[in-house]
């Protein structure tokens, strides 16, 4: 599993990069590991509900060779103990809060 204090830092960026991308801040990130982050970057750029699906993916193909297929994706968050379905339900939850505080 993933380090409690680690996702708590990136659930916050990819929240806050939802309401302002910036790719920059995405490799410049020092939060997570790189391996947490790009598997972060690989589950977002298939979540519509998030957006920036086209940015996502220019970042991971200058992050890697090739586009891991979906069983390499899944292996890699094995290994860093990335839970995506905790991962993003969390995120949703955090950015709903944050609208639902605007209102």
């Amino acid at each position: 599993m993933m380090d409690k204090a680690v996702e708590k830092q990136l659930l916050s960026f990819c929240a806050n990069q939802q309401a302002d991308f910036n790719p920059n801040a995405w490799r410049a990130l020092q939060a997570a590991r790189p391996q947490e982050t790009l598997c972060a970057m690989l589950m977002l750029s298939k979540a519509r509900w998030y957006g920036h699906l086209k940015e996502l993916g220019a970042l991971i193909q200058s992050s890697l060779p090739t586009e891991p297929l979906p069983s390499q994706a899944v292996h890699m968050a094995n290994q860093c103990g990335f839970d995506r379905a905790r991962f993003g339900q969390r995120l949703r939850e955090q950015m709903w809060f944050r609208q639902e505080a605007k209102r």
